[in-house]
């Protein structure tokens, strides 16, 4: 995925959140990226800027934000939101949280969101992009007992 150039006046860091959600939503496995405003004349704090990704069969988004940067982070943070790691566990966001700690590393072009785990990559088809059940079917396997019941439990009760 590429990302056009960066209106002039945005404030300083927009460049490192949404280079590090264009990267985390194309490892996601979404179609398409793309972000823009919905107030044409208005500053740019004002604009009301927006950020969405299209996957196999739904459309996430994130509305009303102040830059595209804070737009494509808030979209990020969706993703992230609820989601289970490449290990196993939840993802979460903050060290207050259980589960693999993911933080946003790096600067600029080189900006990425990254798991604390060590846990290696999960293989995903061409045909597999967006597709959550194929994702699924790859990482129950990598959990042990206890970890697929309560993935089995959170399922049945809609958390997942």
């Amino acid at each position: 995925m590429t990302i056009p150039p960066m209106p002039p006046g945005l404030p300083a860091g927009e460049e490192t959140r949404l280079f590090a959600a264009v990267d985390l939503v194309n490892r996601a496995g979404a179609k398409s990226f793309e972000f823009g405003y919905l107030h044409e004349d208005a500053p740019i704090a004002e604009a009301g800027w927006w950020a969405q990704a299209q996957y196999k069969g739904a459309k996430l988004m994130a509305e009303h934000h102040v830059s595209p940067g804070h737009a494509a982070e808030a979209l990020a943070l969706r993703l992230l939101a609820g989601a289970t790691c490449k290990c196993g566990e939840q993802v979460a966001l903050t060290d207050a949280q259980p589960g693999c700690r993911w933080k946003l590393t790096g600067e600029g072009q080189q900006a990425r969101w990254v798991s604390g785990c060590d846990a290696p990559s999960i293989p995903i088809e061409a045909g597999e992009l967006g597709d959550a059940e194929a994702l699924r079917r790859k990482v129950e396997p990598r959990m042990n007992r206890e970890q697929r019941r309560a993935f089995e439990r959170d399922r049945r009760r809609g958390k997942v």
